[in-house]
């Protein structure tokens, strides 16, 4: 039974509709840890009290690893196709790898195909290149920063002898070339102290569309809204987040706003984001920090933040949460979907030497497999996968729902505390905030302690009344078994007796041990079933009977 009380508040731009759940009452032992209740698909929960000394808490939601190692020797850099990845190494090898879904235990990536690139005359691998693929074109683009070569991912799958390989003259020369990223047949690039340049991919051709110039993009961030796309770049020059927007239809870009930083000597580090929810690393002295933003097209809105004196190099986004990319320690954000409920725990996930990490959504891959658990309930759905100093890494994870834990201390025995339970319902927040209404549901629960005496005799209860109730009980139906075996021997010896007579031609004369039953007809004293008058003289009879007992 849920008691529905609708309140509207306005928080921002969007609204929250409340609805009040009914309420819980717990007793729990004292000085003992006790989980009273799991919130699953809670995942956005707050547990609010006004108690000086509460001994009830939340546990945020926890994430939980198992990776395995694939041993692989000199990757440079890698990336993501459509069901594996195409890696490069030092020694200029290109290879095809598969992932192996059958058999995620054994070897969970296998070579598919490989090429030589070493008679292409490519620029030192130290200067680490850049891997892209195009999933719409199914080819794939080795950038350095003199140029970039095109090729077929589909003659790679197909394993041809020979693999065609196109040079992309309209590839401009820069001196630098940071991060570069692919985008519905866009291709976004920043080349450090001339900007930005963009290209579009038409068949199998890139050709040069506008440039950004006079400023230093670090790294970006790509949104589109109708036929508008958002570049969002971290400028290093301007100390900014500057966001540019882009008509895909009339091919002009132009300048929408900039997020200023009071810090002058910050220096960023990387940006990405999952639809309009925007994570941005920068380091500010020895600190780095990573600031989660929400995306509107007239603001930035911070929505939460996470500040480590550890190495930051790189984040990378899933719908649920964000990789903080260390050297061997990784943290984990949250997304935030409800402004106000942020997850404030980040759990660590360790991985000695990574290099790369990128994030695998198995559903958009193979169906048949959605849904999928292993033996230890991991999801075979998503998983992360990467290399390392000496490898491959398969990674898969599962969420720890979470969970209301109290542990009470002696000096608050007999006490009661009273919690509610803050639970958001409605999916994400988009960037047009005013038309968002989040259904909020809220429960108050009571906790009680007891005190040690009845905790006690409850132990005493469970521990010793369950068993010897269990054994009268057991000790009756054999009793049982026994008093109906007799009878039934007792019945076959009667039944043999009648067969032996039988045979022999005599008369066979039954004699009872109990008095028969002998219906009289129309008897004054026992009415004939049949007729209605004696029903009802019967049951005067009998309501007069029992209103006798009553009165006795």
């Amino acid at each position: 039974m849920f008691i529905f009380i609708f309140l509207i508040i306005n928080v921002q731009s969007y609204r929250i509709r409340q609805i009040q759940n009914e309420s819980l009452e717990f007793q729990i032992p004292i000085e003992e840890e006790t989980q009273i209740l799991s919130l699953f698909q809670g995942r956005d929960s707050k547990l609010i009290t006004n108690e000086t000394l509460p001994f009830c808490q939340l546990k945020e939601i926890n994430l939980i690893f198992e990776t395995k190692r694939q041993h692989f020797e000199n990757i440079v850099t890698m990336v993501h196709i459509r069901d594996g990845v195409i890696l490069i190494t030092s020694d200029y090898l290109l290879y095809l790898m598969k992932f192996n879904y059958q058999n995620f235990s054994g070897e969970f990536a296998k070579v598919q195909w490989k090429a030589d690139f070493k008679e292409l005359g490519l620029d030192s691998l130290t200067e680490m290149p850049q891997l892209l693929y195009c999933s719409t074109s199914n080819i794939g683009i080795l950038f350095q920063t003199r140029g970039a070569i095109l090729f077929s991912v589909q003659q790679m799958e197909q394993k041809a002898q020979k693999l065609q390989i196109r040079d992309l003259t309209e590839i401009k020369y820069r001196k630098e070339r940071g991060v570069t990223k692919e985008y519905e047949n866009y291709i976004f690039s920043c080349v450090g102290q001339d900007g930005l340049d963009i290209y579009k991919i038409i068949g199998n051709e890139l050709h040069f569309i506008e440039s950004i110039s006079n400023t230093r993009f670090k790294d970006l961030a790509i949104i589109k809204v109708q036929n508008i796309i958002y570049l969002i770049l971290l400028d290093q020059k301007e100390s900014s987040i500057s966001i540019y927007q882009m008509d895909v239809i009339k091919i002009r870009i132009s300048l929408k706003f900039q997020q200023k930083f009071d810090e002058i000597k910050l220096e960023f580090i990387a940006i990405d984001n999952y639809q309009n929810n925007i994570f941005v690393v920068y380091k500010y002295h020895h600190k780095y920090i990573c600031v989660e933003y929400l995306f509107t097209e007239k603001e930035l809105l911070e929505l939460n933040s996470f500040e480590s004196f550890s190495k930051i190099k790189d984040v990378d986004t899933t719908e649920e949460f964000a990789i903080l990319q260390g050297q061997n320690k990784h943290h984990i954000m949250f997304v935030t979907k409800f402004d106000g409920l942020q997850i404030m725990h980040t759990p660590q996930y360790t991985l000695l030497g990574a290099i790369d990490i990128d994030f695998f959504y198995l559903t958009n891959i193979d169906l048949t497999m959605s849904h999928l658990t292993d033996q230890n309930n991991f999801s075979m759905e998503n998983f992360f996968f990467g290399s390392s100093k000496s490898g491959l890494f398969f990674t898969k994870f599962k969420y720890q729902e979470p969970y209301i834990i109290c542990y009470p201390q002696p000096d608050q025995k007999n006490t009661q505390q009273n919690y509610q339970i803050i639970q958001n319902e409605t999916i994400y927040i988009q960037s047009n905030l005013q038309n968002n209404v989040v259904l909020q549901r809220l429960t108050n629960i009571t906790v009680f302690v007891l005190d040690d005496d009845q905790a006690s005799y409850s132990k005493v209860v469970m521990y010793l009344g369950i068993p010897i109730g269990l054994s009268i009980l057991l000790m009756g139906i054999c009793f049982w078994f026994i008093s109906k075996n007799k009878e039934i021997e007792k019945l076959e010896t009667e039944i043999t007796q009648i067969k032996s007579k039988k045979t022999s031609g005599l008369a066979v004369a039954v004699e009872f041990n109990t008095p028969q039953m002998i219906q009289i007809i129309n008897s004054p004293y026992m009415p004939s079933p049949f007729s209605n008058t004696a029903r009802v003289n019967v049951n005067t009879n009998l309501a007069k009977d029992n209103s006798m007992n009553i009165d006795g």
